[in-house]
């Protein structure tokens, strides 16, 4: 497993902190859906990057051909 697919696994089993913090915020009967917004929007780009970086494949860039100039 490569940086970029070990980054995605770490980023989507992280997924759980905000999902657990969202859930203790939730828990409480003062806290309403501002409160957690965050925790929210934390849990959408964590599962959301994590998932694309597993499933995408990295890209192999051909080395550059030089060109010669004539003067």
């Amino acid at each position: 497993m490569n940086e970029r697919r070990a980054v995605g696994a770490m980023l989507f089993v992280a997924t759980i902190i905000p999902v657990s913090d969202m859930l203790t915020v939730f828990s409480k009967s003062y806290n309403g859906v501002q409160q957690a917004i965050p925790h929210i929007a934390a849990t959408i780009i964590c599962s959301v990057v994590g998932i694309i970086l597993l499933a995408t494949k990295a890209q192999i860039k051909a080395p550059l051909k030089k060109e010669v100039v004539l003067s």
